[in-house]
């Protein structure tokens, strides 16, 4: 029964600090006052303080007692990445993130994750419970522009935020992200070296993210710069929903590539969004009787481990520079949170592109050391 009533003492000054009727140097009650007020142990009043303090929400200071704190200055030592899903199949949120992040905070800050699950709802409750349980939050948004909202109440109430990957429309935070028109640029040029001139835009439907965004425009500017027409034609934009339906993805990408290959489109070559349209590419290639790269090159982003593909290095792959992309935000979250109030930026992280070749690595464990990332930033 005590710790029901020391958490509605915490949660009936948490909401009037929140509310703004308890205004930064406000003195709260003493745990003596509290305790005859609320008719509790001393103790439990103590505790319900304590939690208020934990939470960055008050602070003690000599001669005044208990005072709500000002968020400008108070510090709960913890930073929040709020990540849209976590799957330890393909490696996600990627360990080089974390030891990003991890390195830049150094040892005097934690990290706390969460999961939004994809659910703009879940997101909105997750902002606003690290905007006040955080000193500042990094977060791969759902990118849904009707949770803006939730986003600048963190912002507007003192707590910095960083978006990773993407930004959706209107949302006035710093976004770090791969320098997405760049390394698709550079990809779709490599297929456009090797005589590909009827290239092919694979991708989930995802209009709200501005990193396909970026993708789809370069992708488009590369092809039309090269002389090569109107590339929209050969784009494919498949539904998310088949991010849950291996097997229908699959067939959705066969029928696409058999209508796509026929003598009168003359396709040869494809480039992928991302690690899971390009694996149902190669398997929709075989189904279809193209081997690839011999009847269909291949270009894709590549953020999973190199042993989720049979033959990776006989395809161009975009790998991003996910350790440089969370130190870079915790940087910049930092600044915020020492106190930068100019306005949004956009960092760019240049990615890495990795030609095809025609031999691999002797073995799987010599793919892994021989990586770049792996050398570049091995702990």
């Amino acid at each position: 029964m005590a710790e029901g009533l020391w958490e509605r003492i915490m949660l009936h000054f948490r909401e009037r600090i929140e509310r703004g009727e308890l205004r930064p140097g406000d003195r709260l009650p003493s745990d003596a006052r509290l305790a005859a007020e609320w008719g509790v142990s001393r103790p439990t009043a103590h505790r319900a303080l304590a939690e208020l303090r934990r939470l960055g929400l008050v602070v003690r200071t000599k001669g005044s007692g208990t005072v709500v704190a000002d968020r400008a200055e108070a510090r709960t030592g913890r930073v929040a990445l709020i990540v849209d899903r976590m799957d330890p199949r393909y490696n996600f949120p990627h360990t080089d993130l974390l030891r990003g992040i991890q390195d830049a905070l150094g040892e005097e800050t934690g990290l706390v994750v969460a999961r939004s699950d994809d659910d703009p709802r879940r997101e909105a409750r997750l902002l606003d419970r690290f905007a006040l349980d955080a000193d500042g939050i990094l977060a791969y948004p759902v990118a849904t522009p009707g949770n803006n909202e939730a986003f600048h109440r963190a912002i507007d109430g003192g707590t910095p935020v960083v978006a990773l990957d993407r930004r959706p429309e209107g949302l006035r935070t710093d976004l770090v992200a791969t320098n997405n028109k760049d390394a698709t640029r550079r990809a779709v040029e490599l297929l456009l070296a090797e005589g590909h001139r009827r290239i092919a835009f694979f991708s989930f439907h995802k209009p709200t993210f501005s990193s396909v965004a970026d993708r789809h425009a370069a992708f488009v500017e590369a092809l039309r710069g090269a002389g090569c027409g109107d590339p929209e034609p050969w784009v494919r934009w498949f539904p998310q929903a088949l991010e849950n339906e291996p097997a229908l993805l699959i067939q959705a990408v066969r029928d696409a590539l058999i209508a796509l290959t026929r003598p009168s489109e003359g396709v040869t070559a494809v480039f992928c969004v991302e690690d899971y349209v390009a694996l149902a590419t190669l398997e929709a290639a075989e189904g279809a009787g193209l081997r690839a790269p011999q009847d269909l090159r291949l270009a894709f982003f590549n953020d999973w481990p190199q042993l989720m593909f049979r033959d990776p290095w006989r395809h161009h792959r975009v790998v991003q520079d996910v350790y440089g992309i969370g130190r870079r935000a915790t940087e910049q979250l930092q600044r915020r949170m020492d106190g930068d109030r100019s306005g949004p930026v956009t960092i760019e992280v240049p990615a890495l592109l990795h030609p095809a070749t025609e031999s691999g690595p002797a073995s799987a464990l010599a793919a892994v050391a021989l990586s770049p990332i792996h050398r570049t930033n091995g702990g």
